[in-house]
């Protein structure tokens, strides 16, 4: 079966690069199903006159579902895939392991007695980012040191803002079908699963965090709301702008809050530059770390925010035109079906945290790429439930039959899930090859706990528990600037598909064997363990 899914993927992939000029093709044992199976419901929608009719009653079952009872399954079933998908990704090496190490490590350090200490960048890590609810997580880990604790975090973040945007949008509509569709956009979102896909951010908290803060709001549970206000600026710096949002949409749009919006606002910016001009500069020995993200706005934080202040077309050139960026405003957008753009005031909310992507000279930044978007997602979300309550309103009150059985509705809804489910970035769990996953177990069998060691990156979250891990450097003098490690792990087959990473890793292979400082220790299907041998 494994042959033949290699054939028909090369197969395609020949007919995409040598016939239409496109990209190889991935044969996604999910995606590729779902996406079979959206085309043709769109293609019975549109040409089978029977489909009307169905459609009719399929909306009608629908509507005699129980809110709750829909909430509840689909937020089960979001819980267990992400789950499945994270764990499996953690536990046959094939994720993005490096930044989950760094908070594994922090972690380990802090519950030491070391602080929030990250070996992997050799620094403390307020200094990357403040993020002092790491410090909660520490409490967790202390009974069992594993960086699954962060993945499940993340997973239970998700699925929280899920039920809390069908919450939202169940207040506005009243109608399971306008809930179905907002679960439906929520949990097909491609920025979700980038998100998901890139093991644990902190960022990610972000998506429950503010989407009840302002369901709690909605609701009168004013103190709820608030005590969510201050988690959100524990979690991460780029959370504050956001924050500062919410308060200025109070200010404006909410007589009732008005004051708590002014408040939100004040207390936010100067949370926000507190964090960004005293804080990270402290643990940081003095410099933003990440500055050069955003050098494009000026030598440092201060000349930026002048040249943005008084030069509103050079902030417009930055936000929007540079590199293209109206673009990727309008594929966010695009992601749920552009209904935000009905409900403009709450569409308001997505500015400010918008900016703080847009503004970087990084491209992952202004793409709205990997797990930066989160900021973003509660409010496009939020924004999304009041934009279905408007058209929704609209389409009852002008066409109350046909909007119940109208084929262009449901093929519309069906274009979007389509093209959402092909842009959701891939778990890399299409070619998992068992052997090396056991050589890798193999291999990590041999390192002693409290060994200092330096591996490939997808083997760094489950190495993280020790003083000194750091991952393999390109340059073979690099691996000695810090410490000298006890143990080198390195995965050829991990780097194989980038021929810079391949080539550092054979000059250390070249480098570690012909010494007689390390020793080769184990080898096996492209994992070598190298071990120290004089410290000399």
């Amino acid at each position: 079966m494994v042959e033949l899914l290699g054939m028909l993927e090369a197969w395609l992939t020949y007919i995409n690069v040598q016939v239409l000029g496109l990209k190889p093709f991935h044969l996604n044992l999910v995606k590729t199903p779902l996406l079979l199976l959206g085309t043709g419901t769109l293609l019975w929608t549109m040409l089978a006159k029977s489909s009307a009719a169905r459609i009719t009653r399929l909306t009608e079952w629908c509507l005699g579902l129980s809110s709750w009872r829909l909430i509840v399954t689909v937020s089960a079933l979001l819980a267990g895939i992400l789950s499945y998908l994270s764990l499996k990704q953690y536990y046959v090496f094939t994720a993005e392991a490096y930044d989950l190490a760094i908070f594994t490590n922090s972690m380990w350090h802090f519950i030491s007695g070391a602080g929030l200490f990250d070996s992997l960048q050799n620094r403390h890590f307020l200094g990357d980012h403040f993020v002092p609810i790491l410090i909660v997580f520490a409490q967790l880990y202390r009974l069992w040191e594993s960086p699954v604790w962060l993945l499940m975090a993340q997973v239970i973040a998700l699925v929280l803002g899920g039920i809390g945007l069908g919450l939202v949008t169940y207040r506005l509509t009243g109608s399971t079908v306008s809930v179905m569709v907002s679960l439906l956009l929520y949990t097909s979102n491609p920025y979700l699963h980038s998100v998901a896909a890139l093991d644990f951010h902190p960022i990610a908290l972000a998506i429950p965090v503010f989407i009840w803060v302002l369901y709690c709001l909605d609701t009168e549970r004013y103190w709820a709301a608030l005590a969510l206000a201050c988690a959100a600026l524990l979690v991460e710096e780029s959370l504050s702008p956001g924050l500062v949002g919410v308060g200025l949409y109070l200010f404006f749009f909410s007589s009732q809050y008005r004051r708590t919006g002014i408040m939100l606002a004040v207390v936010s910016s100067l949370w926000f530059l507190l964090e960004v001009t005293v804080l990270l500069p402290h643990f940081s020995e003095g410099a933003l770390v990440h500055w050069d993200r955003y050098a494009n706005l000026g030598p440092n934080f201060h000349g930026a925010l002048y040249n943005l202040i008084t030069n509103p077309l050079f902030l417009v050139n930055e936000a929007l035109v540079r590199n293209h960026k109206f673009y990727y405003v309008t594929a966010l957008l695009l992601s749920v079906g552009f209904l935000p753009l009905f409900a403009w005031r709450q569409a308001t909310l997505i500015i400010l945290p918008a900016l703080m992507m847009l503004l970087s000279g990084n491209g992952g930044h202004y793409k709205f790429g990997f797990h930066y978007s989160a900021a973003i997602l509660p409010f496009l979300f939020y924004s999304m439930a009041h934009g279905i309550a408007v058209v929704r309103t609209a389409i009852s009150a002008r066409f109350p039959m046909w909007a119940r059985s109208n084929r262009l509705l449901f093929a519309a809804m069906v274009t979007l899930l389509i093209l959402n489910v092909y842009q959701i970035r891939g778990y890399r769990l299409n070619h998992v090859d068992p052997a090396h996953v056991e050589a890798i177990y193999t291999v990590l069998s041999f390192l002693p706990p409290e060994a200092s060691v330096r591996a490939d990156g997808n083997m760094l979250a489950v190495l993280s528990g020790r003083h000194r891990i750091a991952p393999i450097d390109d340059a073979v003098e690099g691996n000695f600037n810090w410490w000298v490690p006890e143990y080198f792990v390195v995965d050829f087959e991990q780097v194989g598909d980038n021929p810079i990473h391949l080539t550092a890793r054979q000059a250390l292979n070249v480098y570690l064997r012909q010494g007689d400082r390390y020793r080769l220790l184990f080898e096996k299907d492209g994992v070598a363990l190298f071990k120290l041998m004089s410290s000399r």
